[in-house]
């Protein structure tokens, strides 16, 4: 078979990372490797900046060394804060302190707030909060029966808290071993207590058996003395109220001749006079009844997840034992409770009627009122997130929806359905984005959007037919203590991680991006040489976006050149990129004895990172396998002719080097290696040599450090011979340190047919 000329150019590289295809199928486009490139809309890759600490950062000493003893560190967004819309705060937590910061300001932790003093909680210090902004406060949950409320004061500048612990009215009762229709003969503390928390009061007017007097006494005992029986857990007393009599004076007062009368059948009366601590619910009955040596009934756990909807604040608990329970005791970890709809803070945890259920004439439950949903089949809710209408109930098991229907949720109108059979692995992980909301599972990245038609959530799995093979990849410990976020400016998805075995499971080192743009993924990640180094350990979304590039001065013989009284300012001699961003870095650092926390960023435009850690930071290094090219079919051999690679001309013009020379500024450089035949390893023989496929074509002399750089041409084009045969065909594109490369593409030229 003669050989056949075949071409192929690829300028539209924007599939991102694919793990998920054969290496006869493998999609145009995608890569099988990628890290620390930038996967841009147009279709081009380019280096991304080193992470640095922020312009005019500051450290913020935590008191701790987190490498001996472990604390975790997140950060939360306290949004109008005060009910003062312009102001913003970011809450950062390290263990069971809380430090405060002026969420709007850059930098950000040069602007402390509080007096620039912390708050402390309780709860485990290794543990991140969860918590949300409503009516101009800030409610936290650190996996404790309490909940936390944060205040701001502007006038003084101070945050206070105020520990509240959440309440619900009893509409379980006790078991006390009766049919619901059953009046016995003999009456116990249990059904004692049943009775009073279904209405019956302590004392009441109960009228005689000729129906011409009252007394005040214990309607329960006075049912007993007359009728020979105690009320059973269906009867209503204010139903056996006589509403004609003899005298005047015994009309609406109790007859216990009446309740004998009266069948109420197998329906349980109305329950609900007492309020009951969720966790402590056998305490809280006999301190509300006065009745002692009642069940335990107490719940061991804490609150775990907090969200604010329909103008209240929603909770989710965990539940990790309990004690003295009995039939009717409630699995409060299958509970999600909300509160009233009132700005106070004793309504942020009042999650139960104002009206009491058992009451003779106000009973009903209004719309404002707080109270719980119950979820039978949930595991361990873990997060509670909302989008649109609706409330999303995240749990280990599944994903469940909460909402009104067509109409807004209230206490009077609620609707649960579920949405996934594939839970959560990592609270955290749970991110809110333009009408979608992220996550990841135990098996997979998962996509939760509304039908347009039913307004109901359906999930998507985003890694099934893309990065299966990279995220099964990933340690258990490591996607459960991921963390994510969504760039509202660049419309990235992203996830940090621990790749590495870290002392901390709250530092990361790699992230993983989803542009939803293109619905592709590509991976970023940070080595450093020892924990000496900092470490990122969240994000901190910024309202305003962050632009990689900056204004430098122009200098002229190493003098400020001036107009009147104004420096002149110049984009020339500065790397510019088309990079932005609203999202920076929580970060730790040793500093002394103990770790300080920071703000950092992709800033550095010599890409590398934590430069100013130590003066020389380390290099970025941005590397990309393609996928096969094949030239149409797998069965026959090809060779390469020519190799052009496309990239933007980055040079933008000359600094003194210190040694009385010059040197460019932003240089580029581009390694490739041609991998042939599906083959990962270079002991085969079938890879060639790395060779430079970024070169100018014509050298530039400079006049001196001011000189602008101006070459004419933009676009680096070079014509590269490649070695080697095979049937398909990888290249390995790479950085060189300290370099930049914005690659547009690349084509090659070669032949086809057995030799």
């Amino acid at each position: 078979m003669a050989r056949q000329p075949f071409t192929a150019e690829y300028t539209t590289f924007v599939k991102g990372l694919i793990t998920e295809a054969s290496p006869l199928t493998f999609p145009e486009n995608a890569s099988l490797e990628e890290v620390n490139f930038v996967l841009n809309p147009d279709g081009s890759r380019q280096r991304r900046f080193g992470i640095d600490y922020e312009d005019g950062y500051a450290f913020i000493d935590s008191g701790v060394n987190l490498e001996e003893t472990p604390h975790a560190v997140a950060s939360l967004n306290w949004e109008n804060v005060a009910n003062t819309g312009s102001l913003d705060f970011l809450v950062v937590q390290v263990g069971n302190k809380l430090y405060f910061f002026d969420g709007n300001a850059s930098p950000v932790t040069g602007s402390p707030k509080n007096q620039g003093n912390y708050v402390e909680i309780q709860g485990d210090p290794t543990q991140p909060i969860q918590g949300d902004a409503i009516y101009g406060r800030f409610v936290v949950a650190h996996g404790t029966e309490e909940v936390f409320i944060l205040s701001y004061d502007q006038g003084t500048d101070t945050v206070s808290v105020v520990t509240s612990r959440l309440k619900i009215r009893d509409l379980f009762g006790v078991a006390d071993g009766l049919k619901v229709d059953e009046r016995p003969a003999t009456l116990s503390v249990e059904h004692k207590y049943n009775l009073k928390n279904q209405g019956w009061p302590d004392t009441m007017r109960v009228a005689d058996a000729g129906l011409t007097t009252t007394t005040v006494k214990d309607p329960i005992e006075a049912t007993k003395n007359r009728v020979s029986f105690y009320p059973s857990n269906a009867d209503i007393v204010w139903a056996a109220k006589i509403s004609s009599a003899k005298d005047a004076v015994a009309m609406n007062s109790y007859a216990p001749e009446e309740l004998d009368k009266t069948v109420f059948g197998s329906t349980r009366a109305p329950m609900g006079r007492f309020i009951l601590d969720v966790f402590k619910r056998g305490e809280s009955r006999e301190t509300e009844s006065g009745i002692a040596v009642l069940p335990d009934d107490l719940s061991s756990g804490g609150v775990v997840s907090v969200v604010s909807y329909a103008g209240r604040v929603f909770y989710a608990v965990t539940e990790r034992s309990r004690t003295g329970v009995d039939a009717n005791s409630p699995n409060i970890g299958t509970m999600v409770f909300y509160s009233r709809v009132k700005d106070s803070i004793p309504a942020m945890t009042e999650c139960y009627s104002e009206a009491d259920p058992s009451a003779e004439h106000v009973f009903d439950v209004v719309a404002t009122d707080g109270g719980f949903v119950t979820i039978p089949e949930a595991g361990q809710i873990l997060k509670l997130e909302t989008m649109g209408i609706s409330l999303y109930v995240f749990a280990q098991n599944g994903v469940w929806e909460i909402h009104g229907g067509e109409e807004a949720f209230s206490a009077t109108n609620q609707q649960l359905s579920k949405t996934s059979d594939i839970g959560v692995a990592s609270p955290r992980s749970v991110v809110f984005t333009e009408g979608a909301i992220a996550y990841w599972s135990l098996s997979g990245i998962y996509l939760v959007t509304q039908n347009d038609l039913t307004l109901r959530g359906s999930a998507t799995d985003l890694t099934y037919a893309t990065i299966q093979d990279l995220y099964d990849n990933i340690g258990m410990d490591s996607k459960e203590n991921c963390v994510g976020t969504y760039d509202p400016f660049s419309r990235t998805i992203r996830w940090l991680f621990r790749g590495d075995v870290l002392p901390n499971s709250t530092w990361y080192s790699k992230e993983l991006i989803y542009d939803m743009n293109l619905q592709a993924f590509y991976l970023y990640e940070t080595k450093v040489p020892d924990y000496s180094f900092p470490f990122v350990c969240g994000y901190i979304n910024m309202r305003d976006v962050l632009f990689a590039n900056e204004l430098s001065e122009v200098l002229v013989d190493a003098d400020d050149v001036r107009v009147e009284t104004d420096n002149v300012v110049t984009n020339v001699r500065v790397p510019y990129e088309g990079n932005r961003g609203s999202v920076k870095y929580l970060t730790v650092v040793r500093t002394g004895a103990t770790h300080s926390i920071t703000a950092s960023h992709y800033r550095n435009l010599q890409y590398r990172d934590w430069y100013t850690f130590n003066g020389e930071g380390v290099d970025a290094e941005a590397r990309m396998l393609t996928g096969y090219i094949t030239g149409g079919s797998s069965m026959i051999n090809k060779s390469l002719v020519y190799l052009h690679v496309y990239s933007r001309r980055t040079e933008q013009g000359f600094e003194e080097d210190g040694a009385g020379g010059l040197a460019v500024v932003d240089p580029s450089s581009c390694t490739v290696q041609a991998q042939w035949d599906w083959v990962n390893s270079s002991e085969q023989g079938r890879w060639s040599r790395e060779f430079e496929a970024y070169r100018l074509p014509r050298n530039y002399f400079p006049k001196n450090s001011a000189d602008p750089f101006d070459y004419g041409f933009t676009t680096v084009v070079t014509k590269n011979r490649v070695r080697g045969r095979g049937r398909a065909l990888s290249l390995l594109f790479k950085t060189k340190p300290y370099h930049n490369l914005h690659l547009y593409g690349w084509s090659v030229k070669g032949t086809a047919g057995e030799e």
